[in-house]
């Protein structure tokens, strides 16, 4: 029970063809309660697919996914209460009021929802002001929060969000973020978003996962500091004798070449002098060294290699 508190989402080796094409091959990841992770992919990769696996819109042809320690396979009903979804536009009735709009929802649901928790969800997402206003009135950042507070009535363990910044002006992308720092962080809910912007990503969350021609390329530490653990950086050596490095540097984690440089993926300014130590003991001339630190950057190092 503990680990599936932990880890209230598991996806476990998910494949999935649409077409005759396989999308998604054989894709594991988990996340930690708590904790915001960027699920993050070039256009086509298989973001928006494994999401729709996960949320059960469409099914998994192989593995399986876990929410709350429950099967989407053997236990549907159950893993599906333990989550709370925006995979695209919230659907929200405008000629209703926001608290019509909740009620409505909380009683669709299987857990019982109370007025309680209702007056709860609208202090969370900050809607006293409007919450008895039709939501024709909203913004599109206030309907968003809306469809957030529909989404975790029923006190879910996950929530997963697709672009959800998608058409927010910057006050309302500023105000998302602050509100789902505050629920992962104080409510423990792990929250899973996926977007494209890169720059939000770094902002808002906690680690990366990075996904490829559908499988996981990496997962990257983006502000998770908790735990005491280092910020991951890319670094570039520029060095004299790239085979001789790039043997060495391999100790150490993944390597690529470029064209008179070694890139070392994932490793940490920390560590950078006892490389270059290293280096220097093997008669490498290091001409320059430098830093990838910036997600933006240590995405594109990652999604331009060719996937095996």
């Amino acid at each position: 029970m503990e680990n599936q508190q932990a880890r209230p989402l598991v996806v476990e080796n998910i494949s999935k063809s649409l077409g005759g094409k396989k999308i998604i091959k054989d894709l594991s990841f988990s996340v930690e309660a708590g904790k915001i992770y960027g699920f993050l992919g070039p256009n086509g990769s298989g973001k928006t697919t494994t999401i729709r696996m996960i949320v059960s819109l469409i099914g998994l042809d192989a593995g399986d996914v876990k929410i709350g320690g429950h099967s989407i396979r053997t236990e549907r009903e159950q893993a599906l209460s333990q989550i709370g979804a925006i995979v695209e536009n919230p659907d929200l009735y405008e000629y209703m009021s926001g608290r019509k709009n909740l009620i409505h929802f909380a009683r669709m649901t299987n857990k019982k929802v109370t007025t309680e928790r209702i007056d709860e969800v609208i202090k969370m997402v900050e809607l006293d002001h409007a919450i008895d206003k039709k939501v024709k009135t909203y913004s599109l950042g206030m309907k968003q929060r809306l469809g957030i507070a529909l989404s975790i009535l029923h006190e879910p363990s996950v929530l997963i969000l697709d672009e959800p910044t998608n058409g927010l002006d910057p006050k309302g992308i500023r105000e998302l973020r602050s509100y789902l720092k505050d629920l992962a962080h104080n409510s423990g809910v792990a929250i899973l978003v996926s977007s494209h912007l890169l720059s939000e990503i770094e902002l808002m969350c906690d680690r990366a996962i990075v996904i490829k021609e559908g499988q996981v390329i990496n997962e990257l530490a983006v502000n998770d500091k908790e735990q005491g653990e280092e910020q991951e950086v890319a670094a570039v050596f520029e060095v004299n004798q790239l085979e001789k490095a790039e043997a060495l540097l391999l100790q150490y984690g993944t390597v690529r070449k470029e064209e008179n440089r070694i890139i070392l993926e994932n490793t940490t300014v920390e560590q950078v002098p006892s490389i270059v130590s290293a280096l220097v003991k093997q008669e490498i001339d290091i001409y320059h060294v430098s830093y990838k630190k910036s997600l933006e950057d240590t995405y594109h190092l990652l999604t331009e290699k060719e996937v095996i």
